[in-house]
């Protein structure tokens, strides 16, 4: 280790450092590193009686207005048995149970825009999203709809 940290010295035009200079900061390092996890566990742990004070606080609210100790769950969806499908039924079904995305919609988050290149601009700015050759594209709105349905319906990564 000694003699490898020494060579990325020699690289970065640094003077090479005694062994027992080397040792002592690899000490200091491996102290700090732990005293530094320590705090991050006692945060979390802070973190987790917080949540679990506030459950207790919700679940009093609950019992004292009369309801259920526990909120209902919402239904699940029964799911058909793929297998059986026919490729079309199954593509049936997709169409049926994706999600609905408007061409005002971000197709990577739950964000909505007033129109499609204000959309454009706010997938730019967050994920990095842009349409290559925008100037030479005819149809901006028959693209992003195509583009929803592969993320929507497809699951496709646009990547």
């Amino acid at each position: 280790e000694w003699h490898r940290h020494n060579l990325k010295r020699k690289v970065a035009g640094l003077a090479p450092i005694d062994k027992g200079v080397f040792e002592e900061r690899v000490a200091a390092y491996v102290s700090e590193k732990d005293q530094t996890r320590g705090k991050k566990k006692e945060h979390l742990s802070q973190k987790a009686r917080d949540k679990q004070e506030k459950k207790e606080q919700e679940k009093k609210e609950r019992l004292a207005a009369g309801l259920p100790e526990r909120a209902e769950q919402q239904p699940e969806v029964e799911l058909p048995d793929f297998n059986a499908m026919t490729e079309e039924e199954f593509m049936d079904w997709k169409v049926a149970h994706s999600e609905k995305l408007e061409l005002s919609d971000s197709l990577f988050d739950r964000h909505s825009e007033e129109n499609v290149s204000e959309a454009l601009e706010y997938m730019a700015k967050q994920f990095g999203f842009f349409v290559p050759f925008l100037d030479d594209c005819l149809d901006l709105e028959g693209l992003v709809h195509y583009l929803g349905q592969k993320v929507a319906i497809g699951n496709c990564c646009l990547w």
